[in-house]
């Protein structure tokens, strides 16, 4: 079971990359942030997914560490409204 799971993981994470560059596609602001959010969330689960056994482990976060996942996704938010690439992904430009 662990090892579906981890491979389910692995599938999520590449899902995930590839939409990685949505939030920057939304004009609305407040729900570019918040698919941001959602977005950084995710990925963090999945990383915790591929290296913690969720029968066994703890997987969710704790409310101590959700400061600096929202740090982490208004700070790429805003790259990508900037334009600045991030992890190797540039942001698409918006006319």
């Amino acid at each position: 079971l662990r090892a579906v799971l981890a491979e389910l993981a692995r599938r999520t994470a590449a899902l995930l990359q590839r939409a990685r560059p949505f939030a920057a596609q939304i004009r609305d602001r407040r729900l570019a942030l918040e698919v941001s959010v959602i977005q950084t969330l995710a990925q963090d689960l999945t990383a915790r997914l591929l290296v913690r056994d969720p029968l066994s482990e703890r997987v969710h976060h704790k409310k101590s560490e959700m400061p600096l996942l929202l740090l982490r996704a208004t700070a790429r938010f805003a790259a990508a409204r900037l334009g600045v690439k991030s992890h190797g992904v540039e942001a698409p430009s918006h006319p």
